[in-house]
Protein backbone atom coordinates (compact mmCIF):
# COMPACT_ATOMS: atom_id res chain seq x y z
CA UNK A 1 0.00 0.00 0.00
CA UNK A 2 1.16 3.00 -1.11
CA UNK A 3 -1.95 5.29 0.21
CA UNK A 4 -5.09 5.56 1.79
CA UNK A 5 -7.88 7.67 2.59
CA UNK A 6 -10.63 6.90 5.47
CA UNK A 7 -11.75 10.16 5.31
CA UNK A 8 -15.87 9.17 4.50
CA UNK A 9 -16.76 12.38 3.22
CA UNK A 10 -19.88 14.39 0.81
CA UNK A 11 -17.92 14.97 -2.55
CA UNK A 12 -19.00 18.04 -3.90
CA UNK A 13 -19.18 19.12 -7.79
CA UNK A 14 -15.33 17.58 -7.89
CA UNK A 15 -12.44 16.28 -5.52
CA UNK A 16 -8.81 15.39 -6.85
CA UNK A 17 -6.89 13.24 -4.61
CA UNK A 18 -2.76 13.03 -5.25
CA UNK A 19 -0.31 11.22 -4.38
CA UNK A 20 3.10 10.23 -5.38
CA UNK A 21 4.63 6.70 -6.75
CA UNK A 22 6.76 5.16 -9.75
CA UNK A 23 5.66 4.11 -12.98
CA UNK A 24 4.24 0.21 -12.36
CA UNK A 25 1.25 -1.74 -12.18
CA UNK A 26 -1.47 -0.26 -9.22
CA UNK A 27 -4.16 -0.97 -7.95
CA UNK A 28 -6.84 1.82 -6.89
CA UNK A 29 -9.65 0.38 -4.80
CA UNK A 30 -12.51 2.61 -4.18
CA UNK A 31 -15.64 2.60 -2.36
CA UNK A 32 -18.71 5.10 -2.48
CA UNK A 33 -22.43 5.52 -2.13
CA UNK A 34 -24.62 7.61 -4.17
CA UNK A 35 -28.39 7.94 -3.31
CA UNK A 36 -31.56 7.70 -5.60
CA UNK A 37 -33.66 10.89 -6.56
CA UNK A 38 -36.26 9.63 -4.31
CA UNK A 39 -33.78 9.05 -1.38
CA UNK A 40 -32.78 12.82 -1.75
CA UNK A 41 -35.97 14.86 -1.57
CA UNK A 42 -39.79 14.84 -2.98
CA UNK A 43 -38.48 17.56 -4.93
CA UNK A 44 -35.28 16.25 -6.83
CA UNK A 45 -35.08 15.53 -10.76
CA UNK A 46 -31.94 13.44 -10.84
CA UNK A 47 -29.61 10.67 -8.59
CA UNK A 48 -26.61 11.20 -7.60
CA UNK A 49 -23.41 9.99 -9.47
CA UNK A 50 -20.11 10.00 -9.40
CA UNK A 51 -17.17 9.06 -12.06
CA UNK A 52 -13.68 8.69 -11.54
CA UNK A 53 -10.61 9.73 -13.43
CA UNK A 54 -7.21 8.32 -12.88
CA UNK A 55 -4.41 10.41 -14.76
CA UNK A 56 -5.59 11.04 -17.90
CA UNK A 57 -7.53 7.98 -18.27
CA UNK A 58 -11.03 7.31 -18.16
CA UNK A 59 -13.59 4.53 -17.74
CA UNK A 60 -16.63 4.66 -20.06
CA UNK A 61 -18.94 2.45 -20.94
CA UNK A 62 -17.83 -0.30 -23.27
CA UNK A 63 -21.36 -0.20 -25.65
CA UNK A 64 -21.30 3.21 -25.58
CA UNK A 65 -17.73 5.34 -25.48
CA UNK A 66 -19.78 8.55 -24.66
CA UNK A 67 -21.33 7.33 -21.37
CA UNK A 68 -19.02 7.58 -18.35
CA UNK A 69 -21.79 7.65 -15.83
CA UNK A 70 -23.21 4.63 -17.26
CA UNK A 71 -20.21 2.69 -16.78
CA UNK A 72 -19.64 -0.20 -14.67
CA UNK A 73 -16.74 1.84 -13.34
CA UNK A 74 -18.80 4.36 -12.15
CA UNK A 75 -21.26 5.21 -9.49
CA UNK A 76 -25.00 5.18 -10.15
CA UNK A 77 -27.17 6.49 -7.48
CA UNK A 78 -30.19 5.08 -10.00
CA UNK A 79 -29.03 1.88 -9.24
CA UNK A 80 -27.24 1.22 -5.93
CA UNK A 81 -29.97 3.63 -4.09
CA UNK A 82 -27.95 4.58 -1.09
CA UNK A 83 -25.64 1.81 -0.97
CA UNK A 84 -22.04 1.28 -1.15
CA UNK A 85 -20.13 -0.03 -4.24
CA UNK A 86 -16.42 -1.06 -4.25
CA UNK A 87 -14.68 -0.81 -7.69
CA UNK A 88 -10.73 -1.83 -8.36
CA UNK A 89 -9.00 -0.78 -10.80
CA UNK A 90 -5.91 -2.58 -12.38
CA UNK A 91 -4.04 -0.19 -14.05
CA UNK A 92 -0.33 0.80 -14.97
CA UNK A 93 1.13 4.19 -14.51
CA UNK A 94 3.83 6.33 -15.36
CA UNK A 95 5.75 8.73 -13.65
CA UNK A 96 5.83 9.94 -10.50
CA UNK A 97 2.99 12.49 -9.90
CA UNK A 98 -0.44 10.73 -10.09
CA UNK A 99 -4.12 12.32 -9.47
CA UNK A 100 -7.68 10.66 -8.78
CA UNK A 101 -10.53 13.14 -9.99
CA UNK A 102 -13.81 12.50 -8.49
CA UNK A 103 -16.71 14.02 -10.08
CA UNK A 104 -20.25 14.03 -9.62
CA UNK A 105 -22.47 14.72 -12.40
CA UNK A 106 -25.83 17.29 -12.58
CA UNK A 107 -27.82 18.25 -9.43
CA UNK A 108 -27.53 17.76 -6.66
CA UNK A 109 -23.93 17.24 -7.66
CA UNK A 110 -23.26 15.03 -4.69
CA UNK A 111 -21.75 11.82 -3.49
CA UNK A 112 -20.22 10.09 -0.41
CA UNK A 113 -16.88 8.82 -0.52
CA UNK A 114 -16.40 6.20 1.81
CA UNK A 115 -12.69 5.06 1.49
CA UNK A 116 -9.94 4.67 -1.21
CA UNK A 117 -7.11 3.09 -1.32
CA UNK A 118 -3.82 2.70 -3.39
CA UNK A 119 -1.04 -0.60 -3.76
CA UNK A 120 1.56 -1.39 -6.49
CA UNK A 121 1.89 -4.65 -7.72
CA UNK A 122 4.26 -6.30 -9.76
CA UNK A 123 2.73 -9.01 -12.27
CA UNK A 124 5.28 -11.80 -11.40
CA UNK A 125 3.45 -12.05 -8.29
CA UNK A 126 -0.38 -13.86 -7.96
CA UNK A 127 -3.43 -11.33 -7.50
CA UNK A 128 -5.95 -12.27 -5.34
CA UNK A 129 -8.72 -9.90 -4.80
CA UNK A 130 -10.56 -10.81 -1.37
CA UNK A 131 -13.41 -8.55 -0.65
CA UNK A 132 -13.73 -9.71 2.57
CA UNK A 133 -17.05 -7.66 2.40
CA UNK A 134 -20.73 -8.50 3.39
CA UNK A 135 -22.95 -7.13 0.64
CA UNK A 136 -26.15 -4.73 2.34
CA UNK A 137 -29.73 -5.71 1.50
CA UNK A 138 -30.64 -4.69 -1.75
CA UNK A 139 -31.73 -6.50 -5.24
CA UNK A 140 -30.47 -6.00 -8.65
CA UNK A 141 -28.20 -3.90 -7.80
CA UNK A 142 -23.43 -3.66 -9.06
CA UNK A 143 -21.54 -4.25 -5.63
CA UNK A 144 -18.14 -4.90 -6.49
CA UNK A 145 -16.41 -3.90 -9.74
CA UNK A 146 -13.44 -5.22 -11.45
CA UNK A 147 -12.35 -2.80 -14.37
CA UNK A 148 -8.84 -4.23 -15.68
CA UNK A 149 -7.04 -1.67 -17.79
CA UNK A 150 -5.34 -2.68 -21.04
CA UNK A 151 -5.28 -6.50 -20.02
CA UNK A 152 -5.79 -9.87 -21.65
CA UNK A 153 -8.77 -11.84 -19.75
CA UNK A 154 -7.31 -15.31 -19.70
CA UNK A 155 -9.49 -17.17 -16.75
CA UNK A 156 -11.62 -16.15 -13.75
CA UNK A 157 -12.53 -18.43 -10.10
CA UNK A 158 -15.07 -17.05 -8.26
CA UNK A 159 -15.42 -18.05 -4.83
CA UNK A 160 -19.44 -17.17 -3.55
CA UNK A 161 -20.88 -17.84 -0.69
CA UNK A 162 -24.61 -17.35 -0.27
CA UNK A 163 -27.57 -18.93 1.51
CA UNK A 164 -30.82 -20.64 0.11
CA UNK A 165 -34.13 -19.95 2.20
CA UNK A 166 -37.86 -20.74 1.35
CA UNK A 167 -39.00 -17.15 0.24
CA UNK A 168 -36.14 -15.56 -0.95
CA UNK A 169 -32.71 -16.91 -1.65
CA UNK A 170 -29.44 -15.37 -2.22
CA UNK A 171 -28.96 -14.26 -6.07
CA UNK A 172 -25.79 -13.72 -7.58
CA UNK A 173 -24.90 -12.61 -11.58
CA UNK A 174 -21.76 -12.34 -12.72
CA UNK A 175 -21.44 -10.21 -16.23
CA UNK A 176 -18.06 -9.85 -18.12
CA UNK A 177 -17.65 -6.96 -20.90
CA UNK A 178 -21.75 -6.21 -20.46
CA UNK A 179 -22.35 -10.11 -20.73
CA UNK A 180 -24.10 -12.27 -18.55
CA UNK A 181 -22.05 -15.47 -17.79
CA UNK A 182 -24.75 -18.21 -17.09
CA UNK A 183 -22.29 -20.89 -17.93
CA UNK A 184 -20.19 -19.68 -14.89
CA UNK A 185 -22.98 -20.22 -12.31
CA UNK A 186 -23.44 -23.28 -13.04
CA UNK A 187 -20.14 -24.50 -12.33
CA UNK A 188 -20.74 -21.95 -8.56
CA UNK A 189 -21.64 -24.70 -6.15
CA UNK A 190 -24.54 -23.56 -3.22
CA UNK A 191 -23.74 -22.99 0.11
CA UNK A 192 -25.21 -22.18 3.51
CA UNK A 193 -22.49 -20.00 5.33
CA UNK A 194 -20.24 -17.63 6.44
CA UNK A 195 -21.25 -14.59 4.01
CA UNK A 196 -24.67 -13.90 3.35
CA UNK A 197 -24.85 -12.11 0.22
CA UNK A 198 -28.16 -10.49 -0.54
CA UNK A 199 -27.54 -9.66 -4.20
CA UNK A 200 -23.96 -10.02 -5.67
CA UNK A 201 -23.31 -8.22 -9.47
CA UNK A 202 -19.70 -8.48 -10.76
CA UNK A 203 -18.77 -6.44 -13.23
CA UNK A 204 -14.99 -7.56 -14.39
CA UNK A 205 -14.46 -5.13 -17.45
CA UNK A 206 -11.15 -4.67 -19.55
CA UNK A 207 -10.80 -1.51 -21.01
CA UNK A 208 -9.90 -1.70 -24.53
CA UNK A 209 -7.73 1.35 -25.02
CA UNK A 210 -3.70 1.63 -26.15
CA UNK A 211 -1.18 -1.02 -24.68
CA UNK A 212 -1.48 -4.82 -24.10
Amino acid sequence: MIYEDTNKRIIKDRERVNFSSFSSLHLIVITARVKGKKQISNSATDDEDLTVKIDDKSFPKLSHPERIADSAAAFSGGSLHGLTKTVYFLIFLKGKDHKIELTTDKLPNTATLEGLKVYTWHPERELILDPGQQAEDGDRRPWITFVLEDFSLRAIIATITYSRRKRDSDDVKIIIDDKVQGNLLKKIKHFCGAMLVRYFLLHLQRQKRIFL
